[in-house]
């Protein structure tokens, strides 16, 4: 992390995939709502530019990698206390293409950043979030998860979010950890 995180304040988030789109807006609803912000993306240089305008710290970090979410989870809390509350927005996105010109390894990528490293996400703060007896966690879906869309492998892997999200909130509910998820829309013609 580059920036240190206010010692006062609320409590302390991290929005993964905060550097642009509805991670960083997230992030600055909540930090003008009083939470102490880390600001965790993929993209060094957006993560800086937003927690530099919301008064946050910045961490890189790539969703898709388990060990890099499991030690930025540990640092975090390490250095600035128990995490209250995670939002998950980090995604890719892939080309409108039919199943059979869609090359595999967009499919495999689409699905591990979008669906996998999500779990990675959720199983690295979730975890502490449950030990600690506390927490919220919110994973960003996709209206695309229940409908039928051009984007099979974004779809399929929004549509394993909100399964994922439905299974962590009955596992880690009664520990007082909320786990919830937003399924955006977005015009599709």
């Amino acid at each position: 992390m580059t920036q240190q995180i206010p010692a006062a304040g609320g409590a302390l988030a991290v929005v993964i995939g905060g550097g642009n789109g509805i991670g960083e807006e997230t992030a600055r609803l909540m930090a003008s709502r009083g939470w102490r912000l880390a600001v965790a993306d993929l993209d060094p240089e957006a993560a800086e530019r937003v927690a530099g305008e919301i008064g946050g710290a910045t961490l890189a970090l790539d969703i898709a990698d388990a060990d890099a979410v499991e030690r930025a989870a540990a640092a975090i809390e390490a250095a600035h206390g128990p995490v209250g509350a995670l939002v998950v927005a980090a995604a890719v996105f892939q080309p409108v293409l039919p199943p059979a010109e869609l090359p595999l390894e967009v499919w495999e990528r689409t699905v591990h950043v979008n669906l996998t490293g999500t779990y990675y996400a959720n199983r690295a703060f979730g975890t502490r979030m449950a030990r600690q007896g506390r927490g919220s966690i919110v994973n960003i879906a996709s209206i695309a998860a229940i409908g039928s869309v051009p984007v099979h492998a974004y779809a399929s892997s929004k549509a394993g979010v909100v399964s994922l999200t439905l299974n962590l909130a009955g596992e880690w509910g009664r520990a007082g950890v909320r786990v919830n998820c937003v399924s955006p829309a977005r015009r599709w013609c």
